[in-house]
């Protein structure tokens, strides 16, 4: 029984990661390529949170494009990792399998439906990576424009 589900879920991925290809493939390079590439703003807000104490300070970031509402979410302080956070409730079934085969690739630890959890330690430039590439991989926006809110 354990060896048909590990099958069965070795072909959903693969099937996912075709269609990924797939869709990839038949965009342009225009239609791929973000507006304007936001990592430095993004690692240098994961940079002053890193520096913060969860004793004096709420200790997370919020990044969040504007058009559409969605986001990703930060926590970490100077005595905790870099999480990056993925709240699996605001994802539609194509984003969740779309940021499943992304942030596996990253070590995710899936949190069921809750979403997922990424720990980048005190890897800003991989977190802040990681983040743009949500937002155009995952939720598959061409036009970002992303604010930072840091709590």
């Amino acid at each position: 029984m354990r060896r048909r589900v590990a099958i069965i879920l070795v072909v959903v991925i693969i099937a996912v990661v075709t269609a990924l290809v797939v869709m990839s493939n038949g965009r342009s390079k225009e239609e791929a390529s973000v507006t304007r590439d936001y990592t430095a703003d993004v690692a240098a807000s994961l940079k002053r949170l890193l520096q913060r104490s969860t004793a004096t300070d709420d200790c997370f970031v919020i990044v969040k494009e504007t058009s559409s509402g969605k986001v990703v979410q930060f926590a970490g302080s100077v005595d905790e990792p870099l999480l990056l956070v993925l709240a699996g409730q605001t994802l539609t079934t194509e984003e969740h399998a779309r940021a499943a085969v992304l942030l596996g690739s990253l070590g995710a630890a899936p949190d069921g439906e809750q979403g997922f959890t990424v720990d980048f330690g005190r890897d800003v430039s991989a977190a802040a990576r990681a983040a743009t590439r949500i937002f155009s991989e995952v939720y598959q926006l061409r036009e970002i424009d992303l604010s930072i809110s840091e709590k």
